[in-house]
């Protein structure tokens, strides 16, 4: 009983590396994509200060924007934003369970909070996105799965 519980454990927390018949491809797969997400959204946040005017009733607000930080970064975002984008992408092929809520805790997390810079919102939803597909493909790899062998 301990044995199945442990077995069952292990397979829903390591989602689609041990449903599929190629749980080394949807490792590298896995790694390869967190990766790849992780550099395309590499960049920081930085404070801009508006210039004040010269007859203002409202004190002027501090501007947050992400620049990259490096060429490869076409969609730089903060830390928050790029980590939930990273744990989606490589859910869909590992740890479904565990990436796929992450991704979609983050990317909650960083549309509450405001993710600063151009790319921030739409990545943020896209988090959300990969992460509900993370599940999405658990809970088919399991029933296809379940209904192969079963």
């Amino acid at each position: 009983m301990l044995f199945a519980a442990g077995l069952l454990t292990w397979t829903l927390l390591a989602g689609p590396v041990t449903l599929t018949g190629h749980p080394w491809l949807c490792l590298a797969l896995g790694v390869l994509a967190g990766a790849a997400s992780l550099v395309v959204t590499h960049g920081h946040v930085v404070l801009h200060r508006r210039q004040r005017a010269l007859v203002t009733t409202v004190p002027p607000r501090d501007e947050l924007t992400v620049a990259p930080r490096d060429e490869l970064a076409v969609a730089p975002v903060d830390g928050r934003t790029g980590a939930a984008v990273a744990f989606g992408a490589a859910g869909l092929f590992l740890f479904s369970l565990v990436f796929g809520g992450l991704a979609i805790g983050l990317g909650v997390a960083a549309l509450r909070r405001g993710t600063p810079g151009r790319w921030g919102r739409p990545l943020a939803r896209t988090a959300i996105l990969l992460g509900v597909a993370d599940l999405v493909v658990l809970a088919a790899l399991l029933v296809t799965g379940t209904t192969l062998h079963g």
